[in-house]
């Protein structure tokens, strides 16, 4: 069985060695945090960054703007358009516009959505790099 004072050692022992842990950890992470900070606001970064983000609302706005939601097709959005001219009063199984649907009122079109976002808000920033336009 420990002892008081064995006990009370080993407290301190711990946690002078957490401390002093602490202190190299607090340490490691405001340099490395400086350098990112730095890094980050060279204005190369910056545009690359706006660019990305910029693009990604817009491709993740224009998927929620086509117009199918939770209950189906929302009148007079851009589906109800497109459904009127394209198919009129017969949309067949299994197409692309009645998968849309489907994927809308399931709740799986946003993480669809998303992905698309993203691939293409990373496109837009690739060609950009190509370009020279973030150097």
């Amino acid at each position: 069985m420990l002892t008081r004072s064995r006990t009370s050692n080993w407290d301190a022992e711990f946690g002078s060695y957490t401390y002093q842990h602490w202190l190299k950890f607090e340490s490691y992470v405001h340099q490395h945090w400086s350098d990112f900070s730095g890094w980050l606001s060279q204005p190369h970064v910056l545009a690359v960054i706006i660019a990305w983000s910029v693009t990604f609302t817009i491709v993740v706005t224009l998927v929620m703007c086509l117009g199918f939601g939770r209950g189906g097709v929302i009148a007079g959005s851009l589906a109800a358009v497109c459904q009127s001219f394209m198919y009129g009063a017969f949309t067949p199984a299994g197409g692309i516009f009645a998968t849309l649907t489907s994927m809308a009122m399931l709740g799986t079109l946003m993480p669809w959505g998303t992905l698309l976002a993203a691939i293409m808000a990373t496109l837009v920033v690739v060609a950009m790099l190509l370009a020279g336009m973030g150097r």
